[in-house]
């Protein structure tokens, strides 16, 4: 064979296996984005608290449905609400938005109507925790868990001294006797001082805002720690047996139920619901109605409040069984009656909150 017609042979094949190797890529790469396509429909990108959703609960559901759950979390209201605003509620399909957020957003524009017929267990929800100021019909926001925020004690101690069912035992002078833990969020530490001065307001006038800085200012003398963590650490020492706290806090540290106790002040405590909601832009709504169902489910509810020892806004969680072993103060404060539930009041902002951020910096200093 002739040099030249080796190498015109040698080109044709060169030209061919070329075309075959574009002709794969263009297959394969076609195939692969069709399945990122179809993975991609059946994802769901979900932004809520961190300790909302047990993981290993996440992935039962994803191998049950063959849904993948994209988790995304957020440490407060406010990051929520950030991120929300400057996507313009795109980028997510399920949020967790507590109470006052929900308002926000629902004024903003960015929730979406929620389907109700598509939600099994709209029946089972505690019909007190439904129709409040934030969202009066539910129309896009749905309770799946609260809290309640009062005061933690230790119960030795109080074996030996007066306790009082009153935030007087955080605002009033001990005189020595102990120490007292406050919150080191703002917003409760002001919704706290507001309910133990004047009772349940949405609002506070001028005059009310100095009462409670000034009750603030003065409280710091006594105040051992502003802290919302290890809190066990503190008032198992007995320098400091009381302290400003939530249900759950005290309810996750198993370790000490027969030292730790909660209650409620007579004056009215705290409460948050956290809801689930859809962002307006959110572009998998029947997926998302499938995970909510999956975890309204009454064992999995069950199962997250052994875990977070947040209340399950279905009650149907609580079985007999779990009745027997939970902790008296806790079964109580799951079974309260509505009078008692509303006598709580929503932390919310009640103060600028550059005027509260300008009381801490004084408080600190």
């Amino acid at each position: 064979m002739h040099r030249d017609s080796i190498i015109s042979l040698v080109t044709r094949i060169a030209i061919v296996s070329v075309w075959i190797v574009l002709v794969w890529l263009i297959v394969t790469l076609g195939n692969r984005h069709q399945e990122v396509e179809q993975s991609s429909d059946r994802m769901i990108r979900i932004l809520v608290w961190g300790d909302i959703f047990d993981k290993s609960v996440i992935r039962e559901f994803e191998e049950k449905t063959g849904i993948k759950v994209q988790l995304s979390s957020y440490a407060t209201n406010e990051e929520l609400l950030v991120k929300l605003k400057i996507s313009q509620g795109y980028g997510y399909d399920l949020i967790a938005p507590s109470d006052y957020a929900v308002s926000i957003l629902r004024a903003e524009g960015l929730l979406k109507p929620l389907d109700a017929s598509k939600m099994a267990f709209m029946s089972r929800i505690n019909p007190f925790l439904l129709r409040q100021k934030y969202d009066p019909e539910n129309t896009f926001s749905i309770p799946y868990e609260w809290e309640v925020f009062g005061i933690a004690f230790d119960k030795d101690f109080f074996k030996q001294h007066p306790l009082r069912s009153s935030w007087k035992m955080l605002f009033e002078n001990p005189q020595g006797l102990y120490r007292v833990v406050m919150t080191d969020d703002l917003r409760e530490m002001v919704r706290s001082t507001a309910q133990y001065l004047f009772g349940s307001v949405d609002d506070l006038t001028e005059e009310q805002m100095e009462q409670v800085e000034n009750l603030l200012k003065q409280q710091h003398q006594w105040v051992e720690a502003y802290t919302s963590t290890n809190l066990d650490y503190y008032l198992i020492s007995e320098y400091s047996p009381i302290a400003y706290s939530s249900s759950a806090y005290v309810g996750r540290r198993k370790q000490f139920a027969g030292k730790l106790g909660f209650f409620i002040p007579q004056e009215g405590g705290l409460v948050t619901i956290e809801n689930l909601a859809i962002p307006i832009h959110g572009d998998h709504d029947d997926l998302v109605y499938e995970f909510m169902n999956f975890m309204f489910d009454a064992e999995i509810m069950a199962r997250h409040f052994d875990l977070f020892t947040y209340f399950p806004s279905t009650p149907d969680f609580l079985t007999d069984d779990t009745r027997e072993t939970l902790d008296p103060e806790m079964l109580k404060l799951l079974t309260m009656s509505e009078q008692e539930f509303r006598n709580l009041v929503f932390i919310k902002p009640i103060m600028p909150e550059d005027r509260m951020n300008d009381l801490w910096v004084d408080i600190k200093s």
